[in-house]
């Protein structure tokens, strides 16, 4: 029962066609909530990329700076007079 105009009428609701406005309704609001779990996984895989990309520059130059570190303790002991010691031993051959 409704009430218009101060009078009580009935009303008839069509089930098919409600049903279906409720489909409706449903499919877009989970299309939106997909949406936007969509767009926030990809921010974070683009974030997760810039990431990576920076964490890749760092080593990389890192790895540079460690080359030249091998390159230079390389050259120093080729020119240098003194024999290589055994690994593991100090200067004057005693154990540490």
């Amino acid at each position: 029962m409704v009430a218009m105009d101060g009078r009580r009428q009935s009303v008839c609701v069509d089930a098919t066609r409600l049903h279906a406005a409720l489909e409706r309704q449903i499919r877009d609001e989970v299309l939106q909530s997909v949406d936007a779990a969509l767009a926030q996984c990809a921010a974070s895989i683009h974030d997760l990329k810039d990431g990576a990309a920076r964490l890749a520059a760092v080593l990389e130059t890192h790895l540079h700076a460690l080359n030249g570190i091998r390159a230079a303790l390389r050259a120093g002991g080729q020119e240098s007079e003194q024999p290589a010691r055994p690994a593991g031993t100090r200067a004057g051959g005693m154990r540490p």
